[in-house]
């Protein structure tokens, strides 16, 4: 595998090697580089070894079980974040777990958008937060709360993001005249043009452009019109700023895949064929 410069550095740990094959290869593709064991013990050599962002561990393996392996990884490296991936879980033990330092327990089958997600919030948490495989993400915060704009600005920045203001819908219509951004996260109520109405124009803008939707006043018909206008994702206010960064960057690798997709599509195009 390709090292790549600021990419999240991932250890999977897993006996199911057909399951440890498919998802290295997704998240592979996602952007992180992926370390895998197929063994308690591997696992725990690779972990001692190699320098790792998160790492995620199956609970039921023939040797060393997952419980067993999180606190030897846990004791070796105190800091690394650590998932526990399973399909033998209790509430109880994920209590136990979460208790003793255990960053998440997810159960399985999981979709690798979710695993996804949840190794950009553990990067994150630990200050681990470039978009796989690049840095430098673009994002325009939109927002009539000046003073909210302008602190999660700041905070965002800290994560590693190019953060750009407008505080109206107008206003960032302009800002994206002189600024192409990747991300936008917006205010679902503002004066004049709203949060759907911008959502639409940026999709006439930039049909690439990953759209969050921010709201402190959640209904279920503005969720689904969202929705359906192909936002990326619609949260509450307030929103943590270190779960939203984990958002942005995902957003942002999802819009990466879609130009990837695009491109690939045009090459075959232009030979005159379709995708294989």
């Amino acid at each position: 595998m390709t090292e790549r410069e600021g990419s999240i550095r991932v250890l999977l740990v897993d006996d199911e090697t057909e399951f440890l094959e498919s998802m290295a290869k997704a998240l592979s593709r996602r952007g992180f580089v992926v370390l895998t064991a197929a063994s308690g013990t591997e696992g725990q050599a690779m972990a001692e070894a190699e320098p790792l962002d998160v790492a995620v561990l199956d609970v039921k393996m023939p040797d060393i079980d997952g419980y067993e392996l999180f606190r030897r990884v846990r004791k070796a490296k105190p800091s690394l974040p650590i998932l526990i991936l399973t399909g033998h879980g209790t509430i109880d033990k994920a209590f136990e777990l979460s208790k003793g330092g255990v960053f998440d327990y997810l159960a399985k089958p999981v979709e690798v958008e979710k695993l996804a997600e949840a190794l950009l919030r553990a990067a994150a948490e630990t200050g681990r937060v470039p978009t796989p495989g690049r840095s430098g993400v673009h994002v325009l915060l939109v927002d009539d709360e000046e003073d909210f704009c302008r602190s999660m600005a700041k905070v965002l920045g800290r994560r590693g993001l190019v953060v750009h203001t407008a505080w109206s819908g107008e206003e960032a219509l302009e800002v994206l005249k002189k600024q192409k951004v990747e991300v936008a996260v917006v205010d679902v109520r503002m004066p004049g043009m709203g949060g759907h109405a911008l959502l639409a124009k940026l999709r006439e803008t930039d049909p690439l452009v990953e759209v969050i939707l921010l709201t402190g006043h959640a209904t279920v018909d503005s969720a689904m019109q969202g929705m359906k206008q192909g936002a990326f994702d619609y949260l509450l206010k307030p929103q943590d700023p270190v779960e939203l960064a984990a958002k942005i960057h995902a957003a942002a690798e999802h819009r990466f895949m879609k130009q990837a997709d695009r491109r690939a599509k045009d090459a075959n195009d232009a030979l005159g064929k379709g995708p294989d």
